[in-house]
């Protein structure tokens, strides 16, 4: 590569890189980087023919902004080339169309690039809790499958307990008198919500995910599937199921929470399913310690994140 012809362009050197790399994904972040490594004298005659380039730093965002500006046209053009959808967009290259043979590909790189990182899915799940406080104020616990009683097996607690849950306060912004008025009247104050955590969703796993949360996570207000990656296959199948089920979906970004989003929002539950909960709290002490948890904003009105021992949050702001 270090001795490519310079006549190349920016789009034929990015998809013979892609190309010797088959099967692996990248930002256009990550490509500019590659770029920089394996192109040299490219690289140098491009930033010694720009007045506005100065350093390698302003060529690498250069090249970043051109090759993530031409991602979608390079993709109508060249079918070889597929983009995986989520923020950031990654993309990769196949000559394979079968769709089972790069599906396998996508999750074996995944796969790679969580194992060197070290990447597991409890990681996620204060990175969710954080969020979900910073953009929908939600005061929100983890619930562990090892805290059930024993009698509870392995495989039913997955399709029983979800992963998170928490409690959304509809009061948080009324006056003081009718936030009393509406609790002496027993009208809805809280809306619950509960969440299952998977750290990729592709076409292997997707309606196996998807239906574990439908089992664990239907009883409450809103129920979500979260994930950090999600292919394009899998989105085009979960629009359809959430559709038909009313669960919605997350894309959680562990690198940047600013860029995490609801894909999907879920449709929200007439009612609380009242027996489902208590079937939970019966054999979780999590479970029941969430209760409690809303019990007491329900007495008291008030809520803090302190009082649910969520991470990294202001303690003294209260709801």
């Amino acid at each position: 590569m270090m001795n490519a012809p310079l006549k190349m362009t920016l789009k034929e050197r990015v998809l013979s890189q892609l190309k010797a790399k088959a099967g692996e994904n990248f930002t256009s972040a990550e490509i500019a980087r590659l770029l920089m490594a394996s192109y040299p004298d490219f690289c140098q005659q491009k930033l010694n023919n720009s007045k506005a380039l100065k350093t390698q730093d302003d060529l690498f965002w250069q090249l970043q902004a051109e090759i993530g500006g031409s991602l979608t046209d390079w993709a109508r053009q060249v079918p070889s080339l597929r983009t995986l959808e989520g923020k950031p967009r990654r993309v990769y290259r196949s000559d394979s169309m079968d769709d089972v043979t790069v599906g396998s590909a996508q999750a074996s790189a995944f796969a790679a690039e969580t194992k060197s990182a070290k990447l597991v899915e409890k990681a996620l799940y204060p990175l969710l809790q954080q969020w979900l406080w910073s953009e929908h104020k939600l005061l929100s616990m983890r619930i562990s499958e090892s805290s059930s009683k024993k009698t509870s097996t392995a495989v039913s607690n997955v399709w029983l307990h979800p992963d998170m849950v928490a409690m959304e306060n509809l009061t948080q912004h009324w006056q003081a008198d009718l936030r009393e008025c509406v609790r002496k009247r027993g009208d809805l104050q809280s809306r619950l919500w509960s969440f299952e955590v998977k750290l990729q969703l592709d076409r292997t796993n997707v309606r196996q995910d998807f239906f574990q949360t439908v089992s664990n996570s239907s009883w409450a207000s809103f129920a979500y599937l979260v994930a950090m990656t999600i292919t394009g296959e899998a989105m085009r199948e979960l629009r359809l199921l959430c559709a038909a089920h009313g669960v919605g979906v997350i894309q959680l970004d562990p690198g940047d929470l600013s860029n995490s989003q609801i894909v999907v929002p879920a449709r929200e539950r007439a009612a609380v399913d009242w027996d489902t909960c208590n079937r939970l709290a019966e054999i979780n002490p999590d479970f029941v310690s969430y209760l409690r948890r809303v019990r007491k904003f329900y007495q008291t009105g008030e809520a803090t994140p302190h009082d649910w021992q969520m991470p990294d949050v202001t303690e003294s702001e209260s709801m």
